[in-house]
């Protein structure tokens, strides 16, 4: 047991008092003379009762207090515990508390919030232990404790440590860029805010010799460089590394400063603050300054844009308020280049680009991989002083020739003789892509590549360009099988001679399925499906490929597959007879290719036929309601199993497969079915001897009527007209009538155009009454959401009235900030109203606004701001042009046109 009492004033004796928490005194003790540290100071004997708590919790830190940590006076990491008791003195876990959970935290000290969790499986004694704890200056340390009984009850209780030490306020500044000169001031005071005039302040930069400091003791003005600044309150100093490089003659208010520092690296400088003897941490506190680079060059290059897929010098000019960076200055420099989420570092080269005898630039490789993406290059004069420039990447243009023919489709079952070119854009040449590669994907679906597999899944097959740019494939594609999911692709990307790809995965040729007609009277027909068994046919069939063409001869065979036919022979130009008695069953017609495997065409069933007969007990349905439907063989005359598949006015499926075992009963609900006119078809399987002729009934879905007066009105968008590629804020108000206030949640939303979206906090403020002026309260915040193809174009925000509420009336009133895109000519867009309301349904309204182009906005014509007066663009108007691009006066595009038309008149 130890104790601690300080005097404070002169006094003979310090009383010392042994007691309970109940202050009951331990009577039997008495002084032992003068207090001393290395004797007994009380002696005697006598017994107090130790107190049992009868809180439910108890909180009990083991120390008052800790002090600032730091290097001088070795002051070490501090530590201390908390004890945790419920009632009884029993620990958690093992009486009425069944957990704790003890929190520290002291940001203002520099101590994070830590927490310890105490059961009876951890720290089954009821102490938390925190350790390694470095404040940075004198306050206080919050304890908060969260128990739970064994009931599941909640209890809590908080406690504090205090932190002994200095406090320091409005250091300034707390950040810096390499290239700055300031000066370094802060206060210093007590535990209680009264200025402290004899402190000694250390700043310690991370960086060995990071600070330069002027010395201005000395006529040269001759700058210190170290990695510590002291300013030295008591002796009136200002010293860098221990050497003295400003004198002054006192502190006054805690306030110390030092001035005319710069910086030779960046990175943290720390501080701490001693004492006048230098024998205890007062303040030590981490990161107070911040030290960045700075971003003083400009970078241009003399090729933009890159082209993804090659290699590619860049001539890069670095400038410095306006003076080109030239000469030996230019060896320093590092050169980095940022592209599709990965950094590389370049080796530059200083090159003379004008041949004057001085290099002028820095020339590295570039290598863009992905035309989706920019290419950043940064310079680094190896001091942190910093510039860049961003550069667009456009892909190659990849052209592919099927069959010397027109369509881009390659064909399921056929084998095509491709033809890859590849360009650059830029220049409409292919010489860049010489030597290059193709590689070849395949998606979906398995192809023979000039004889080899290429199935879904594969590693990518690459074929060598020639010194033009083009390599010849023969690609064949077998049989999508009956599971294949469409796209069928067959995915491309160009790589230059050094294998950079140009990752352009939306550069690929479809793959679809060929197509047979009956040629009949010089016209195309479908093949019949289905003819009586045994039937004489004489057929003409005509075969094309998936670009509409007609088979070459080259060799590809036709053949039927089942029944009596039994035809093998070679199509001419796409033409086959097919003539003989054609037995009865399934007969396929097929083509076949070399290294492909066969693929159906088409198929004729010769079965005997049946009709089907489908009713319906009604035509006409309201949503959410049913229909039942009947299904008969009318050749049996009886009710029979099918199949029912339901298609809208536009010919989409929206069910199928539905099955009727004679009777079904269909339920047209709101989410599948939309208010129209749909097509219900009965199918039956065919048997080993039938087949069924299908029967469908028309049906009309209805909405139901709606809640008398439930709707939107009163809608009012200012303003409702707006310019071109403008931000305009809005003020939006509309009245839902004969709402519910049946206190669930409704569902409001507010929907842009897809090409248009909110700004900011959309929306700016939102405001919602009732008919009798009393705000609703927002129940779901407003949040964006996409809608219909657009980004951030959608407010979505929920309400939920309640019977206190006159919701005959509700009342929006929104104001949102809206970026609206470039128009070349005056266009009308909506702007949707919906409401999902509990009880009453949905219902939606639209306002319209109007987008005009701005003054003088249209298609960009390179004549008309590039010309000469004989109506043509000179290299000096391409120079000009060149130029605005390089200000961000001119697009990429509107820059490429300019190129274009320059080529053309010159």
């Amino acid at each position: 047991m130890e104790f601690n009492a300080t005097p404070n004033a002169s006094a003979d004796a310090v009383t010392v008092t042994l007691e309970n928490n109940a202050s009951e005194t331990a009577a039997g003790y008495e002084a032992n003379g003068t207090i001393t540290p290395s004797t007994l100071d009380l002696t005697g004997s006598d017994s107090v009762d130790v107190q049992t708590s009868t809180e439910d919790l108890l909180v009990t830190p083991t120390k008052e207090s800790i002090e600032v940590a730091g290097s001088t006076g070795g002051e070490d990491a501090q530590n201390f515990d908390v004890d945790v008791v419920g009632s009884n003195n029993q620990a958690p876990g093992s009486g009425n508390l069944d957990n704790a959970t003890v929190t520290i935290s002291g940001d203002d000290v520099g101590i994070s919030e830590q927490e310890v969790v105490l059961n009876s499986s951890n720290n089954a004694d009821g102490t938390a232990s925190f350790s390694g704890l470095y404040p940075e200056q004198a306050g206080e340390i919050t304890v908060d404790v969260v128990a739970y009984k064994t009931d599941g009850t909640e209890v809590t209780d908080s406690a504090s440590v205090s932190v002994t030490g200095d406090q320091f306020n409005s250091f300034s500044p707390t950040s810096a860029t390499i290239d700055d000169t300031i000066e370094a001031s802060l206060q210093v005071t007590d535990a209680d805010g009264a200025p402290l005039n004899n402190r000694v302040v250390n700043l310690t930069h991370e960086d060995s010799s990071g600070f330069n400091v002027t010395d201005a003791d000395t006529s040269s003005n001759d700058y210190q460089t170290g990695q510590n600044i002291t300013i030295d309150g008591p002796n009136g100093e200002v010293k860098v590394d221990g050497t003295p490089v400003a004198t002054f003659s006192s502190i006054n208010n805690g306030e110390y400063s030092a001035s005319n520092i710069s910086f030779d690296a960046t990175g943290s400088v720390s501080l701490e603050v001693v004492n006048a003897a230098g024998s205890d941490t007062r303040v030590n506190a981490t990161d107070v300054l911040s030290v960045t680079g700075a971003e003083v060059y400009e970078v241009s290059s003399d090729t933009t844009p890159a082209l993804a897929g090659v290699s590619e010098m860049h001539n890069l000019t670095v400038t410095e308020d306006g003076q080109i960076v030239n000469g030996s200055d230019l060896s320093s420099f590092t050169v980095t280049q940022t592209h599709d989420g990965s950094e590389t570092q370049l080796s530059p080269s200083p090159v003379d680009t004008d041949d004057d005898g001085t290099n002028d630039a820095l020339q590295v490789s570039v290598s863009a991989t992905n035309a989706s993406d920019t290419l950043e290059l940064r310079v680094d004069d190896g001091n942190a002083r910093t510039g860049s420039t961003t550069i667009d990447v456009v892909a190659p243009d990849i052209t592919a020739s099927i069959n010397d023919q027109e369509g881009n489709a390659l064909t399921e079952g056929l084998n095509s003789t491709v033809v890859y070119t590849v360009e650059d854009p830029r220049a409409g040449e292919s010489g860049t892509f010489a030597n290059g590669e193709i590689a070849l994907t395949a998606v979906n679906t398995t192809y023979v590549v000039n004889g080899t597999s290429l199935a879904d899944g594969d590693s990518p097959q690459t074929y060598t360009l020639d010194e033009n740019g083009q390599t010849t494939v023969t690609v064949g594609v077998q049989p999508f099988g009956e599971d294949a999911s469409a796209p069928f692709e067959l995915v491309h990307n160009a790589n230059d001679s050094a294998g950079s790809s140009t990752a352009a995965g939306d550069v690929s040729l479809p793959a679809e399925s060929p197509s047979i007609y009956l040629f009949e009277n010089g016209e195309r027909a479908d093949v019949p499906a289905n003819v009586e068994p045994n039937t004489e046919v004489d057929y003409t069939f005509e075969v094309t490929d998936a670009n509409d063409q007609n088979l070459p001869v080259d060799g590809v065979g036709f053949e039927t597959n089942g029944g009596n036919l039994g035809v093998d022979t070679t199509l001419d130009e796409g033409f086959v007879d097919v003539s003989g008695d054609i037995g009865s069953g399934t007969v396929d017609l097929n083509i076949n290719d070399t290294g492909v495997s066969a693929t159906t065409l088409d198929s004729i069933v010769a079965l005997e036929t049946a009709d089907l007969n489908l009713s319906a007990d009604s035509t006409t349905v309201t949503q959410n309601d049913s229909i039942e439907f009947t299904l008969e063989r009318l050749d049996r005359d009886r009710q029979t199993i099918g199949q029912l598949t339901i298609t809208d006015a536009d010919g989409n499926v929206v069910a199928e497969n539905l099955e009727i075992d004679g009777t079904e009963s269909v339920t047209f609900d709101t989410a599948t079915y939309s208010a129209g006119d749909y097509t219900v078809e009965a199918t039956k399987t065919a048997s080993s001897q039938k087949t069924f002729n299908a029967d469908t009934v028309n049906v009309t879905v209805e909405e139901p009527a709606g809640p008398e007066g439930y709707a939107i009105t009163n809608v009012s968008l200012e303003p409702n007209t707006v310019e071109s590629n403008t931000t305009v804020d809005h003020d939006l108000s509309y009245t839902v009538t004969n709402a519910s206030n049946d206190g669930d949640s409704d569902e409001y939303t507010i929907t842009l155009p897809a090409s248009a979206s909110f700004e900011g906090s959309a929306p700016n403020s939102l405001n919602v009454t009732d008919a009798n002026g009393d705000e609703i309260s927002i129940s779901d915040s407003a949040s964006l959401a996409d809608a219909n193809g657009g980004t951030d174009n959608q407010i979505v925000f929920g309400i939920q009235p309640d019977s206190d509420y006159d919701t005959s009336a509700v009342t929006v009133d929104a104001n949102v900030t809206v970026a609206f895109p470039e128009v070349s000519n005056e266009t009308a867009a909506d702007v949707t109203l919906d409401v999902s309301d509990s009880t009453q349904g949905d219902t939606s309204a639209t306002t319209t606004v109007t987008i005009t182009p701005a003054d003088g906005e249209g298609e960009f014509d390179p004549v008309a701001e590039y010309g000469n007066e004989q109506g043509e663009v000179a290299t000096d108007g391409l120079i000009t042009a060149i130029g605005d691009w390089r200000n961000d006066d001119l697009t990429t595009e509107e820059l490429l046109a300019v190129i274009q038309q320059w080529r053309s008149d010159n």
